[in-house]
């Protein structure tokens, strides 16, 4: 019988490793970051669902960057559906406090 266990990654070690994987810069690492801590304040990460946020919160940031990469790219890269992170973006986006 194999038994591994593994840690699991901080918010922010999951997120600097989906930045290091996808060549971002760490200017959209900290607003990555930024964003999810806002999230969280708002109660809009569902218990174990940071990687989703993150994923979500990485094309925010990479968008509002210029440094854009497609939907699917940053699905593979953070190993998030695409579908995931388009909806959790659409839920962001829509929290007008989010924005402020």
């Amino acid at each position: 019988v194999l038994n591994i266990t593994m840690e699991e990654l901080s918010p922010g070690e999951l997120i600097q490793d989906m930045c290091q994987r996808g060549g971002f810069s760490r200017l959209i690492q900290a607003a990555t970051i930024q964003i999810v801590k806002k999230a969280h304040m708002l109660g809009l990460v569902p218990a174990g669902n940071v990687e989703t946020v993150a994923a979500a919160a990485l094309l925010m940031a990479s968008v509002a960057a210029d440094q854009q990469k497609p939907v699917f790219e940053i699905a593979y890269l953070t190993g998030v559906g695409d579908h995931a992170i388009r909806q959790c973006l659409t839920k962001l986006l829509t929290e007008s406090s989010f924005l402020a």
